[in-house]
């Protein structure tokens, strides 16, 4: 039969949503970078390159579709494993920037092994957790889970990347609990957690401890580590209710907020676009979430359950980190505001979990 026919079947506002939050993507990447493009005399334009990895990224994205979640998700241990390989490699050979060893190069373009983690690890939790929802009761339940979620973390936090490590930990409660496991268990190990977070702060690197005391008092260090924060802050102050127009900010254009097209990209709609403009992107992002947790409670199995409520969390968990540093309410990390930061890695993790929910949404009508 011809699988052009599930296109049919698709969940077109989730679609939408996904075109629209990429759409304006590429429009503030543009005015992010519109400074460095004059610079360079258009050597380096991120606009042009993200629209190649969107390009990249949709083909994933059909391939996906075609192919199906569940026989993706039994490909979820090679695909783990794959992930955690690349992991290793990136501790070993990867490209440094920014103080951190978090990329692979090939040729001219980087990859980041630690976005694509995510995507493995709903997988392989999906795959493990399915297999033994019925014994749900037992502690083993959460254990095993616990141990494949804490590899890559661990690998991760040696990059090192805080940012993409936390939110590993709500995509694995949301999916245990999701599958069964008792509340009570849930808050025994959330308890150990919180006791354990002294241990956790001597793991943690310098700059790190220093960014948590400059959250907490950005003028600690007010042309340094709080720099970003401050200018942060003054640029989606100064947007007022509808902003001071595209390509017409003054923290983006005359170069005072740094990483800007990628990390505070979200900086840059609150100053062009003003509250409204924000509120329209946070809306988008409701929706979006709403659409995948929709997806998970209409999901004819339990892989398809699992997958779309990890997906969703990770969804929501960057957009609450990404936004809240910006806005000061949490300590920068680095975390990409997933469809609108520049970055073909962050582009290829965010348009495979959309297709991932389409999938899922499709097969309940559509069996193929």
């Amino acid at each position: 039969m011809f699988k052009g026919r599930i296109f049919k079947y698709l969940n077109y506002p989730l679609l939408f949503v996904t075109f629209a939050l990429v759409g304006i993507g590429i429009i503030f990447i543009s005015s992010a970078s519109y400074q460095i493009t004059l610079e360079t005399n258009a050597q380096i334009n991120y606009a042009s390159k993200q629209i190649v990895w969107v390009v990249v990224a949709f083909i994933a994205f059909l391939t996906i579709i075609l192919y199906g979640y569940d026989r993706i998700v039994n490909l979820s241990y090679p695909i783990y494993f794959m992930n955690i390989a690349l992991l290793i490699l990136v501790l070993a050979l990867g490209s440094e920037r920014y103080g951190a060893q978090r990329w692979l190069q090939f040729g001219g373009f980087l990859l980041q092994p630690s976005e694509f983690a995510k995507i493995s690890i709903i997988l392989v939790l999906a795959r493990h957790i399915s297999l033994n929802v019925g014994s749900y009761r037992s502690f083993m339940f959460i254990l095993r889970p616990m141990v494949l979620t804490f590899i890559p973390m661990i690998l991760i936090l040696r990059q090192p990347d805080l940012g993409t490590s936390l939110v590993f930990i709500p995509i694995l409660f949301s999916m245990i609990f999701v599958a069964g496991a008792m509340l009570k268990q849930l808050i025994t190990l959330m308890s150990v957690g919180v006791l354990a977070m002294p241990i956790f702060w001597f793991l943690l690197k310098d700059y790190q401890k220093n960014r948590i005391r400059v959250f907490w008092d950005p003028n600690l260090d007010p042309t340094g580590l709080g720099y970003q924060a401050i200018q942060s802050k003054i640029a989606i102050g100064s947007g007022g209710l509808l902003g001071k127009g595209w390509l017409h900010g003054t923290q983006n254009q005359l170069n005072f907020l740094p990483k800007r097209h990628t990390d505070f990209i979200f900086s840059v709609i609150g100053e062009e676009w003003g509250f409204f403009g924000v509120m329209c992107v946070l809306i988008l992002f409701l929706v979006l979430v709403l659409a995948g947790i929709y997806v998970a409670s209409k999901s004819k199995d339990v892989y398809g359950k699992l997958v779309a409520t990890g997906i969703s969390i990770m969804l929501l968990c960057h957009v609450v980190i990404n936004i809240g540093m910006t806005i000061g309410l949490m300590p920068i990390t680095g975390l990409p505001l997933l469809f609108l930061s520049y970055g073909g890695s962050s582009m290829l993790t965010a348009i495979i979990s959309i297709a991932l929910l389409q999938s899922i949404w499709i097969k309940r009508r559509y069996d193929y």
